[in-house]
């Protein structure tokens, strides 16, 4: 599996190269966000000596100072106003450290090739890739490194007959000022890749025909979603959608891109950096060796990393959160002066409007908001992308954007390899505003996938005109008791869940096989006539009365037609990243329509083949998405 060669090979080589690990260590690490934010990217331990000796000490600090104002300054409305009482408590932050940027290292990076170089004379070329990529990551720019490291780089690409990538990597060995001596060789490479490239254009044609998803007609209003949704607002429910017509199952009713997107950390060097997409052929960075992207295109898109990249090792230090992280980002994926004029100009409208819950304060948790965004504007003004005077106006907006991220943050899983067997990785967290319109059910009628950083939001069962379009937040039903779902939810998104299933709460269970056999067993099934769960069936039976409308059904016919959908629910497996095609998400999802008409709704059955479906589409839209990377 290519995702854990690489891995293997990496960590391989630190442990031969030992020295380099410890450059990254730092004694300060955790020095503040061990104290400010709940949600690191390395779950810190919060009961550490840096907890206690700084988080205790900040928030103690803060309302130590404010005595007797401490319960006024928690429910303070007006960010401006409790940002500005926190400045006059002196001594309840401390300074931010001076930047302690690490370049690259051309050691590191000689060191990475020889061992590639070890490797590619064995054969072993997954992890001499590995290796090769860790040498470009931290090259530094125009060095004698950085081309041969691409130059090898493209060998082993040509070995694994992907020459799209050989060939821009032999460009890329050109750029950096590649050896004159040794130019032959890698001319001769290149001209072999063109001529492979030419004669396999048929190939990609036809991955061609696979396009992105898309709503059959759009939003006037939200462009993300489909015409046959609209918004509505109420008092109790706040904004949320309804169908406006029948919704199919398996029609698309949302794609959007993220507002916001912040990847995980882990996975910097094996996911794409502004796409999140799973990198084969990595692009570094021109001055640090944290981060990769999977190509040219999304280096140059992301313009916030020129500020981030010189803050890197102190964000890392600090133990800055993933909330903190969206926080950061959302104010450096724009200019300074663009950020100075969001506010009349409306961009940061739907992330200030977006449901934070105001009536829920929390003293610990208020400091660690206030703290966190005196913490990013000095970091934002030690990269002049902020001015000192700046402060008093952005801190209140970074303070509203962490109440609104806490809530409203969604994120980004995918599977990273075509492999079976592999689990599901969340790769980054972002904001997606139109996707949060959505309101909460235990038993949700729509599920989401991701395509690169799209969200793609499905009808998986029909829909009628004016029944509210419903996600699940997180616990799921039947899977997880009401009681703990009840609990979950108020715990995170403080609300008290009211949904249909959490009000009923019908005594139904997921089976663990979906097979014939254990399908026969159950007490009733749905009627084909009435629709109804009148129908008891025995085997041996030659017909049924329906104890609702009195109709005979053949069972053997109607079993028949079930053991068929098991087949084919099944059989869609074999098939990812082979010919299935999005345009089949309909059919698979007709098949738990399908279990629905037979076994009744809620149906443990239903439920079954309903998790089965979206298992199999949420790995589709990850195998197209490597499968383009391939040959892109």
């Amino acid at each position: 599996m290519l995702l854990v060669n690489i891995c293997n090979a990496v960590f391989l080589c630190l442990s031969v190269c030992c020295c380099i690990a410890s450059k990254y260590s730092r004694d300060f690490r955790g020095f503040i966000f061990q104290a400010t934010f709940h949600e690191d990217f390395d779950d810190f331990n919060t009961n550490s000596k840096e907890w206690q000796k700084y988080g205790g000490g900040c928030i103690s600090s803060l309302y130590n100072n404010l005595g007797s104002d401490a319960e006024t300054f928690v429910q303070c409305k007006d960010n401006k106003e409790q940002y500005t009482r926190f400045l006059q408590c002196h001594d309840a932050w401390y300074p931010v450290p001076e930047l302690s940027f690490q370049e690259k290292s051309l050691e590191e990076a000689e060191q990475y090739k020889s061992i590639g170089n070890s490797y590619f004379a064995k054969g072993a070329y997954e992890d001499a890739l590995g290796l090769y990529k860790q040498s470009i990551l931290n090259a530094p720019k125009k060095s004698e490194t950085l081309a041969i490291s691409y130059a090898n780089r493209s060998a082993v690409f040509f070995k694994l007959e992907k020459f799209e990538y050989a060939l821009l990597d032999i460009e890329a060995a050109i750029k950096e000022d590649y050896p004159e001596d040794k130019l032959d060789k890698l001319l001769l490479r290149k001209e072999m890749c063109l001529k492979v490239i030419s004669a396999r254009k048929p190939i990609k044609k036809s991955f061609d025909k696979y396009e992105d998803p898309k709503v059959t007609r759009a939003n006037l209003m939200c462009p993300a979603l489909s015409d046959k949704v609209q918004v509505q607002v109420s008092e109790k429910a706040g904004r949320y959608l309804i169908a406006k017509e029948d919704i199919p199952v398996g029609e698309i009713i949302l794609v959007e891109e993220p507002f916001v997107l912040v990847q995980i950390r882990s996975l910097y060097r094996i996911t794409c950096h502004y796409c999140s997409s799973l990198i084969e052929r990595a692009v570094p960075c021109d001055l640090c060796a944290k981060i990769a992207f999977c190509s040219e295109n999304c280096k140059n898109s992301a313009t916030f990393h020129s500020y981030e990249c010189q803050l890197l090792d102190l964000l890392f230090d600090s133990g800055l959160g993933k909330d903190a992280f969206i926080g950061l980002r959302l104010m450096t994926r724009y200019s300074p002066d663009r950020v100075m004029n969001a506010l009349k100009d409306g961009v940061y409208s739907a992330i200030l409007e977006a449901e934070y819950h105001p009536e829920f304060k929390e003293r610990t948790e208020e400091a660690r908001i206030v703290i966190t965004s005196k913490f990013l504007t000095d970091v934002l003004k030690k990269v002049n992308f902020l001015k000192d005077n700046d402060e008093i106006h952005v801190a209140p907006l970074i303070m509203q954007f962490l109440r609104s991220i806490r809530f409203n943050k969604l994120t980004v899983d995918k599977f990273l390899s075509h492999d079976p067997e592999e689990e599901m990785y969340d790769v980054a967290v972002g904001m997606y505003n139109t996707f949060n319109l959505i309101n909460h059910s235990c038993d949700p009628n729509v599920f989401n996938y991701f395509l690169r950083n799209n969200v793609i939001l499905v009808a998986k069962r029909p829909i009628k005109a004016g029944d509210e379009v419903a996600f699940c937040y997180g616990p799921r039903y039947p899977a997880v008791p009401k009681d703990e779902r009840r609990k979950e939810l108020q715990r995170d998104f403080q609300f008290f869940c009211e949904c249909a299933v959490c009000t009923k709460d019908p005594d139904v269970k997921i089976v663990q096989n979906l097979n014939l056999k254990s399908f026969t067993q159950r007490r009733l099934f749905c009627c084909p006539s009435c629709y109804k769960l009148g129908l008891r069936i025995k085997q041996d039976s030659r017909t049924s009365i329906c104890k609702e409308c009195n109709n005979s059904i053949n069972p053997k016919a109607l079993l028949h037609q079930c053991q068929n959908l098991i087949k084919k629910i099944e059989g869609v497996n074999t098939r990812i990243g082979d010919v299935f095609d999005f345009k089949d998400v309909p059919v698979l999802l007709s098949l738990v329509k399908d279990f629905g008409d037979v076994a009744g709704w809620p149906s443990e059955y239903g439920l079954k083949a309903e998790e089965i479906v979206m298992y199999l589409i949420r790995r589709l839209g990850s195998s197209q998405e490597i499968s383009a990377s391939d040959i892109n």
